[in-house]
This record gives structure tokens, sequence and C-alpha cells, in this order.
């Protein structure tokens, strides 16, 4: 899960250097390699890129980023209460 916290880190301090070819990596491993998917981080990264985008001013690029997780793994959203 550091590596989701990092990530976020990284996109809202210097998003502007975060290429098109990293952000892909990054919803790449969260989303999983074919069949080998983890459920556990899904649902992190979707905690935590959800609270992300609810902070004024966000980046674009963790707004493209959070926008596919959200969208993607809201189910783990409405699961835990929080409603997207």
């Amino acid at each position: 899960m550091w590596y989701i916290d990092i990530v976020v880190r990284l996109i809202s301090s210097s998003g502007e250097y975060v290429t098109e070819d990293i952000w892909y990596r990054i919803v790449q491993i969260i989303t999983g390699f074919g069949k080998d998917s983890n459920t556990q981080l899904q649902k992190y990264a979707a905690q935590k890129f959800y609270n992300s985008l609810n902070i004024p001013h966000s980046h674009e690029t963790l707004v493209m980023i959070g926008s596919y997780i959200v969208s993607e793994y809201s189910q783990f959203l409405v699961e835990s209460g929080k409603e997207p």
C-alpha cells in the first residue's frame, strides 16, 4: 500500500513530470496483470484516490488517474460506506 501513498504524493507535488507512460503503468499495477488482481490493493487505491480527489485544486494527472480508479472500483467505496 506504500506504493499507492508514494504515487499520490508524487503526483500531488510534481504531477507535471508524470508522463502518460508512468500513469498508464500505475493504472496497470492497480488493475493487475491478466488474471492476477489484488483486490486489497484495488480497494486501498480506490479509497486513497477518492480522498485525494476531494482536495481542492488537484493536479490534472491526479484527476485522470483518480477518476479511472474510482470509476473502475467504486463498488469498494460503496461497500466501505463512502458513496462516490
